[in-house]
Order: C-alpha cells, then sequence, then structure tokens
C-alpha cells in the first residue's frame, strides 16, 4: 500500500477546508453588514456651516471601473448635490474648462509634476485662454479661506 501524504476527494465531494471557508466567509458578512455604512469613505466636514451629503464610494463599490466621462457627470452630481443642500445654484460643465483641464492633468502625469502653474509658469488662466477660453480662477488658490469660500460658494 502506497500513501503519498495527500487527501484524495471523491469525485463531486466539496472538501472539508471549502466548508469551513464558506462558513467564515458568510459569518463574516453577517457580522459586518449591520456596519455596513461605517465603510464609506468620509467627505469631509466642508466648513463649519457647510451641509455635506451622504458618501456614495464605499470599499464595496471604489473598485468598480469607470470611463473618463463617467467619472465626471460622477463628480459633478456629487459638488450640485452639496450645492443643493446648501441652497445654491447647480454648475454645469464648461466643455472648454474641462479639455484645459484634461490637457494640464495629462501634462502633469507625463512630465511628472504636481502644480496649478507648470514649470513655464503658466497658469490656470494661460492654459485656458491658450485654447480659445477666457477667464479662468487667476490666483484664487493663495486666497484667504473667506475668498475661497466665497468661490466655491459662487
Amino acid at each position: 500500500m502506497h500513501f503519498s501524504g495527500r487527501r484524495s476527494y471523491k469525485r463531486g465531494a466539496t472538501p472539508f477546508r471549502l466548508k469551513y471557508l464558506l462558513g467564515y466567509a458568510l459569518l463574516l458578512l453577517c457580522l459586518t453588514y449591520p456596519y455596513k455604512d461605517d465603510f464609506y469613505f468620509n467627505n469631509g466636514t466642508g466648513g463649519a456651516d457647510w451641509k455635506i451629503g451622504k458618501p456614495e464610494v464605499s470599499l464595496w463599490n471604489s473598485n468598480n471601473p469607470r470611463s473618463l466621462p463617467k467619472l465626471r457627470a460622477f463628480a459633478l452630481e456629487l459638488i450640485n448635490r452639496d450645492r443643493q443642500l446648501n441652497e445654491l445654484s447647480p454648475l454645469v460643465e464648461d466643455p472648454l474648462l474641462s479639455q484645459s483641464a484634461q490637457r494640464h492633468a495629462e501634462d502633469m502625469k507625463n512630465r511628472n509634476y504636481y502644480s496649478h502653474i507648470t514649470p513655464e509658469s503658466k497658469t490656470p488662466t494661460d492654459r485656458l485662454a491658450a485654447i480659445g477660453g477666457q477667464g479662468g480662477e487667476t490666483r484664487k488658490y493663495h486666497a484667504p479661506i473667506w475668498q475661497r469660500r466665497n468661490w466655491f460658494n459662487s
């Protein structure tokens, strides 16, 4: 008689370990389900008087891949939800501003830097003007906190 040290299972039989693994997974699910809302990512405080809606991204759905247009729409949806909670008018996407921001994001990635100002000292206003837009967020990044709140609320 030859003994190889391995257990062999009959065809169609469930291994003993698999039963325990499924049992532990079910137990973990039962124990964590009542706390499912605790797994949402924190939206932050948003300032003293700012109301923030319920988080939409959790550990359970943060891994879902989204296309760039869907991510943009989702971000705008969350911003407008919070603006509505704070009795402000909704924002709409500006395609030219989005194009300028996307180009800047790609430039930062390709040249490995992270800043509102490019290494050549181009500002958001400069980048927007380069593709035919006007206006921009000139120097509002460095404004005092009360001015930034007013800017966000505008």
